[in-house]
This record gives C-alpha cells, structure tokens and sequence, in this order.
C-alpha cells in the first residue's frame, strides 16, 4: 500500500519542482487583477450590469480573494527559488 502524502510534503515537492519560468508566469497570472477590475468598472459604470451594493461588493470580494491567492502563489514560488540558489 502506497503511503499517503501529507500536505506539507506535497507543497514542498510542488515548490522544489517550480522554476523560474514559473515565477514569470505567476507574476504575469497576477497582472490579471487589472484587467479583471479595468472589466468590472467598464461594465458598471457603463451601465451594461445593473447590480446591487450587496452584488458589487460580492464581485469586488471576489475579484480580491482570487487576486490574493495569485500572489500566495508567486510569493510561494518566489520564495522557492530563493532557496534554490
């Protein structure tokens, strides 16, 4: 029977496994939080989306946690690579 991981090894063995492409690659991933607001204000202030306070702030929440777990990621990776050298 094959040992089962636990989730520290599993983020270690992701981190040792991540390059420097990778760290180019999450940086870029994390730029996306522009666009992805510069999309939202377009449509709302365009009037293309009614929506309510409650619906602009669940859109705006959601926009952050993702943008927060972008940079987890590059922080993650760039940190990996710091170790590597």
């Amino acid at each position: 029977m094959e040992k089962q991981l636990t989730k520290e090894q599993i983020l270690a063995k992701v981190e040792r496994s991540r390059d420097w492409f990778d760290l180019e690659q999450d940086i870029m991933r994390a730029w996306h939080v522009v666009d992805e607001l510069d999309n939202f204000i377009r449509a709302y202030v365009d009037g293309e989306v009614e929506m309510t306070e409650d619906q602009v702030w669940n859109r705006v929440y959601g926009i952050r946690e993702v943008s927060d777990a972008r940079f987890q990621e590059l922080w993650a990776t760039f940190e990996a690579q710091c170790k590597t050298r």
